[in-house]
């Protein structure tokens, strides 16, 4: 059994300051979290036995959680949990307990406490994830837009509007389900197509989605007319899971409803939920959750309201290179409708205090994540302003800039962050890959040399070099990085399939030790066997080998998942040629020429075809 942390929870202190009994409604704030987005993540600084460590602050989470390299580096010793397990999006896996003598946030100090560890799919720059039995029995407001987490306690206040800050139109208020110790999932009633659905609202989540039987209920399947892919989602346990963006006529939540708009869609599992309402929804409204009251409050911020764009940003590509995001596709504006009110609570007003330099991007982060990037690059210009020497700031609005279509502005920003911070490996690698899309690959391999250097020991920052050579197509460059990185990252997740795939299919092209090119892409199918990209590459394996029939069986299952893949239905096509299927193969070709004239060329550069 866990053992509950003393105190169990913030609801205990919140108990503590509440003072004596009154009949008026008393809405006391408790604590300010600084929130950083780290890409569609909402992470807040703790501090755990004096050491620093970054949370997701996850509003999905029962428990919270640390990874297995954070504990070890935080000097947490762990205990087995036998018979026990944690499930996710990703499917389960085993767990164990570390527990913390102290541990704090934002001023507060909570004592001793209890952390779950587990996770291969966290992501390398967090170290776990601050849950409900941390976040829950309070009040808590989601200000994402702004970079804040605020709690609060509320006492006597059982019908008053808690969303103190909803000064002009009435705030949409939805009945949430009751936070049990059995049942930590915030849940709601939701529509879509005008059929009801339950949703489930996850901060941890970067991105809303819909499952897939859910869709299908509604009148939406992934081969009807205007879906496309939506690449890879993960979370915990070692399942990845491919997505689909499809129209919709409508959906709606409490008074806001958005029409003819579009939702993301994957295979997976969330017990009896239809849908997460994940980080999107949370930064483009302001959202309190009252544990109370079991309400949930929210206005919208203005902007799109679900991210779009592709999840797979470490998903291996066609030549081993990361996937760059698309653009989003626009969302509509929600319309909402008055929603009822009561009187609000007297004690918490707006808070309008002028913001210093963290302030500024911290809310730079938050709009680069809502694809706000000249709202972004305004807030690092002026957290540079005020901090010229810190050279995350420059980072930050240069690669808010890049993805703004400035490369140029983008360039010299980065020039002057390694000239603050010449050891930044994130803006040595950004630098790279931005000098060799413009043909500087000299330039490129200078800084990817450094970063190498800078991180020898670690998987990711190889992994990342390995990358950026593969993308500007210098394999042989590429190779080394590869495999270096496979050494040094777990033998699981998402990062070690890239990494395997990517090797594959650079060997793959160069034609050389194409059997430890097949047993590299044989690994890569086991870490992702649903994965288009890497069944690609191994059909192209079997395909050097001659191996016409097992090249057609991965071609096959890749064009399922992705059927405008231009390397999958070439490749299939030569297979089916030399197999004796003449039209066949002259029909996958034609279609892989419709969607790339240049495939032709390519197939002969690295020699495939004569």
């Amino acid at each position: 059994m866990i053992r509950r942390c003393v105190p169990a929870s913030l609801a205990a202190l919140a108990l503590a300051l509440a003072g004596p009994a009154t009949a008026k409604c008393q809405f006391m704030k408790i604590a300010e979290l600084p929130i950083t987005m780290s890409g569609s993540r909402p992470v807040v600084k703790v501090l755990v036995d004096g050491s620093e460590a970054r949370l997701v602050a996850d509003s999905g989470a029962f428990f919270s959680i640390l990874t297995p390299a954070a504990a070890a580096r935080l000097g947490i010793k762990t205990r087995a949990a036998p018979g026990f397990e944690i499930r996710g999006v990703g499917g389960s896996e085993r767990v164990a307990v570390g527990t913390v003598k102290d541990f704090g946030f934002a001023g507060l100090k909570l004592g001793k406490a209890d952390f779950l560890v587990t996770g291969r799919n966290t992501g390398t720059d967090v170290d776990g994830f601050l849950g409900q039995n941390m976040l829950g029995g309070v009040e808590i407001e989601y200000d994402l837009a702004n970079g804040v987490l605020r709690l609060f306690k509320a006492k006597d206040c059982p019908t008053q509007v808690l969303a103190y800050w909803a000064t002009g139109a009435a705030p949409g208020v939805m009945s949430i389900s009751r936070v049990t110790p059995m049942e930590r999932h915030i849940t709601g009633q939701g529509k879509v197509n005008g059929q009801p659905i339950k949703v489930m609202f996850d901060t941890g989540a970067g991105r809303s989605v819909l499952r897939r039987q859910t869709a299908e209920r509604v009148g939406i399947r992934r081969d009807g007319p205007g879906v496309v892919s939506g690449g890879l989602s993960w979370g915990f346990g070692s399942k990845l899971l491919e997505s689909w963006i499809a129209p919709v006529d409508s959906f709606e939540i409490a008074d806001e409803k958005i029409q003819h708009t579009r939702l993301r869609i994957a295979d997976m599992e969330l017990g009896d939920a239809d849908m997460l309402l994940g980080a999107d929804f949370f930064l483009s409204h302001r959202v309190l959750i009252s544990s109370t009251q079991h309400r949930l409050y929210f206005t919208y911020n203005g902007g799109p309201v679900f991210r779009l764009d592709r999840t797979d940003e470490t998903e291996p590509a066609d030549d081993g290179a990361q996937v760059a995001p698309t653009t989003p596709t626009p969302t509509p504006t929600p319309t909402p409708t008055a929603a009822a009110a009561s009187s609000a609570p007297q004690a918490a007003k707006a808070e309008t205090a002028a913001l210093d330099a963290s302030g500024y991007n911290r809310r730079g982060t938050a709009s680069m994540a809502r694809g706000d990037q000249a709202g972004a690059i305004a807030d690092f210009s002026k957290a540079a302003e005020l901090e010229p020497k810190e050279a995350r700031h420059l980072y930050d609005r240069a690669l808010a800039r890049l993805r703004n279509r400035q490369p140029v502005l983008a360039l010299a920003d980065l020039d002057k962050a390694i000239t603050l911070k010449p050891d930044d490996v994130d803006a040595l690698l950004l630098r790279a890959g931005l000098s060799m899309s413009r043909g500087k690959q000299a330039e490129g391999r200078r800084d990817l040399e450094a970063a190498a250097r800078l991180g020898a020991k670690d998987g990711t920052v190889r992994l990342q070099v390995a990358q950026t050579y593969s993308a500007a197509k210098m394999y042989e460059a590429a190779l080394p990085e590869f495999d270096a990185a496979i050494a040094l990252l777990p033998r699981a997740g998402v990062l070690t399939m890239s990494a395997l795939n990517g090797a594959c299919w650079g060997r793959t092209l160069l034609n050389r030790e194409l059997e430890k090119a097949l047993a590299e892409c044989n690994g890569a199918v086991k870490l992702g066997p649903n994965v288009a990209q890497v069944l690609d590459s191994r059909g192209l394996v079997h395909l050097r080998l001659g191996q016409n029939d097992a090249a057609i069986d991965d071609y096959d299952d890749a064009l399922r998942r992705r059927p405008k893949a231009d390397w999958s239905l070439y490749g299939r096509g030569l297979a089916k040629q030399r197999k004796g299927q003449r039209a066949e193969g002259d029909a996958d070709i034609a279609a892989a020429l419709a969607l790339n004239p240049g495939m032709t060329a390519e197939f002969k550069r690295y020699g495939i075809i004569p």
